[in-house]
């Protein structure tokens, strides 16, 4: 059931209108009936994969809180962890792979819940429907964000009243992540999938133009749809976790992933990273390269530098598993992965001496000017690395790099009205303004603003009009969107 369709518009309203007339105390039932009917709409087989998933999970830490908690830890999240892994392995070895729609988010939330109650970060649950619920809701299920026992489960467990204000906010989500998915992602895409569907006949102009919108698509996709999920999440009463904080408008690599697939980068770094770096494997690592880097009487600075490249050793295995969470693939394990790595360690290995050569020059380091060509260095390094997400393979990927950088051939593509793509100019300026919208908007949010706040203090029947142009908006751009598949979400087949 896609959220494009009229069957999922009316699921949507059902669902809701049953929610605000029944009793406050039965509405996660209803909620729970509805999400399970939901999944088994959209992927038949996965429902039994869900209801392993939530079983096992619920009973791992309902048992830990006995004796063997410890096994029961160790059992029950390999248990969890392994459907996973399966999956994903399957993909590798055979044409075609085992379809489980939203596993690979569903699965990190049960084994996060179980890490947090082994811990005592978060209470078993006790009520099996509040938890099944916690794991099956239909916003997030599919294509996250990936939610913690301590914020969606710990919000179901409270039933409160209909919050309104809420609800409108919800609405003014959702209609932000329909501009971005449905007027920017998709035309955005036609530009994208010509180009990549015919690498060896296309310009390096061409080629450059599809690998930088790619990174616009990805963002306006993705962002899209966490957008929907939360506004969704909103009109039923829950906050959920957000997933995009304006990513490209980061300075460096580091900072990017802080503000680009939030749920899933705090999932790896607590759950995966934190707890690698206080293993007893990665002290004697440290212990050995103390010894390695040791000259003299000089230990502190050994010490300094072995902590370093020990935690750039744990780095290794946090992007390695990263790149594999997106598939066993050697274009998925260096495009979201390894290459990230290696950004992350030139750029802190070379921050000293730009920072000294700043002084010399006398240049604020922390000027504007400087800050504009650090972000657009930033996007350029994730675009390079999102033409491996995006090809096909490796090979692709790096032919795409090749025409770039050996066939740019500047006047035969405009000369042969190949520029830009399939999509005729008009409309290519259309996608440009749509994209200026879109980070004037990220602009206005990343100085602390926020459109939401700015119609509170309007009349509700302004904020009704503006709901509605933006509607009309929507409408206009879907009719006059063509070429594009509005019914399918990039990270949907993760």
């Amino acid at each position: 059931m896609n959220i494009f369709t009229l069957t999922f518009l009316i699921f949507l309203i059902a669902v809701f209108l049953v929610y605000r007339l029944i009793d406050a105390r039965y509405r996660y039932i209803w909620l729970l009936v509805s999400c399970m009917a939901y999944y088994a709409y959209m992927c038949p087989g996965g429902i039994f994969v869900l209801l392993y998933i939530i079983a096992v999970s619920y009973l791992t830490a309902r048992l830990m809180m006995r004796k063997n908690r410890t096994l029961y830890f160790v059992t029950g999240l390999t248990a969890v962890i392994a459907p996973l892994i399966i999956f994903k392995a399957i993909g590798l070895f055979f044409e075609s792979k085992l379809e489980v729609v939203g596993s690979s988010f569903f699965i990190l939330v049960a084994a996060g819940y179980i890490i947090d109650v082994y811990r005592g970060v978060s209470e078993a649950e006790k009520n099996p429907a509040r938890y099944a619920l916690f794991i099956s809701f239909f916003p997030t299920i599919s294509s996250g964000p990936i939610e913690r026992s301590t914020g969606l489960l710990k919000q179901i467990r409270n039933d409160g009243p209909f919050d309104e204000e809420l609800a409108r906010k919800g609405i003014n989500r959702i209609l932000r992540g329909l501009f971005m998915k449905c007027l920017i992602a998709d035309r955005a895409g036609t530009i994208v999938n010509a180009a990549y569907g015919n690498i060896e006949g296309s310009s390096g102009l061409t080629l450059l133009l599809a690998a930088l919108l790619y990174s616009i698509q990805l963002y306006a996709d993705f962002a899209g749809y966490s957008n929907i999920a939360i506004g969704i999440g909103n009109l039923f009463g829950f906050e959920i976790a957000e997933n995009f904080r304006q990513p490209f408008f980061a300075t460096d690599t580091t900072e990017f992933w802080r503000r680009w697939h939030i749920t899933l980068g705090g999932w790896f770094k607590e759950y995966f990273f934190y707890p690698l770096l206080r293993t007893p494997v990665h002290s004697f690592v440290q212990k050995m390269l103390t010894g390695v880097f040791g000259h003299g009487d000089d230990t502190r600075k050994a010490k300094k530098r072995a902590k370093k490249v020990s935690t750039y050793i744990a780095m290794f295995a946090l992007w390695f598993t990263v790149g594999m969470w997106h598939g066993i693939s050697l274009n998925y394990l260096i495009g979201p992965g390894l290459l990230q790595w290696v950004y992350i360690i030139l750029e802190e290995t070379f921050s000293d001496p730009f920072g000294k050569l700043w002084q010399k020059l006398k240049v604020d380091s922390e000027g504007k000017v400087i800050k504009c060509l650090r972000r657009i260095r930033t996007f350029l390094l994730f675009s390079a690395a999102m033409v491996f997400f995006r090809s096909a393979s490796v090979t692709s990927a790096l032919t795409v790099f090749k025409r770039i950088f050996t066939n740019p051939d500047l006047a035969g593509t405009i000369a042969n009205r190949a520029f830009p793509g399939p999509m005729s100019l008009w409309r290519f300026v259309l996608l440009l303004a749509e994209i200026i919208i879109l980070f004037a908007y990220d602009t206005l949010k990343e100085r602390g603003g926020s459109l939401s706040d700015m119609l509170a203090k309007r009349s509700r029947i302004t904020v009704w009009c503006f709901y509605l142009l933006i509607c009309i908006v929507i409408i206009t751009g879907l009719i006059y969107n063509s070429g594009s598949d509005p019914s399918t979400f990039i990270y949907a087949r993760f």
